[in-house]
């Protein structure tokens, strides 16, 4: 579902690139994992900053994911403490919210997409509303600076818990226009 790299470094401005791709790496310095580590500085290719925003915003929310909810995020793999349930839907992904491009427009949508296949459909609906709402209240500044984020999510009527850890930054795009981008994690399963 998610999309590629070469997407965000089109749809984001040339120094906005430059400035998430600084804030990537410096969100590194407060775990013990080290940046990606290009010889070349950033700014100077594009492409190599689009990599950088993904591989330390990755690196980063996995860490985080760790420290939060005490189990690695290994995907379909994950296993949370004292769970003896399946896991039932887990991504990974980074999205970049562009309206003026008519790309992923609809957050909830998106959201809604993401978990339709892993979730009962008030359970999705549930989430995605909830997210929807933090990432359109976060794309609304402009603010060149990740901003980490966590979540549980419980869901007592269908006894669904949802882990969710995120990063988020708003920017302006090449024309100019408001756009946000978030990556994140969640691992969703059964407690009964």
């Amino acid at each position: 579902m998610g999309i590629a790299i070469e997407e965000v470094v089109k749809v984001v401005a040339p120094i906005a690139l430059e400035a998430l791709a600084k804030a990537a790496t410096k969100l590194l310095d407060d775990t013990n994992i080290q940046s990606s580590g290009y010889s070349t500085p950033i700014g100077q290719y594009p492409e190599q900053d689009g990599e950088i925003i993904k591989t330390d915003t990755t690196a980063y929310i996995n860490n985080k994911f760790a420290d939060n909810y005490r189990y690695f995020y290994k995907g379909l793999g994950s296993s949370p403490p004292d769970v003896k349930y399946p896991i039932v839907g887990a991504t990974e992904d980074i999205m970049v919210w562009n309206p003026s491009k008519n790309e992923m427009s609809d957050i909830e949508g998106y959201i809604k997409k993401v978990l339709e296949d892993t979730l009962p459909d008030s359970d999705v609906i549930e989430v995605a509303e909830n997210m929807a709402d933090l990432f359109q209240a976060r794309f609304q500044e402009v603010d060149l600076s990740w901003t980490p984020f966590n979540k549980r999510y419980n869901l007592k009527e269908s006894g669904t818990i949802v882990d969710l850890q995120m990063v988020t930054a708003a920017g302006k795009s090449t024309e100019e226009k408001p756009l946000g981008i978030a990556s994140y994690c969640f691992v969703a399963y059964k407690t009964k």
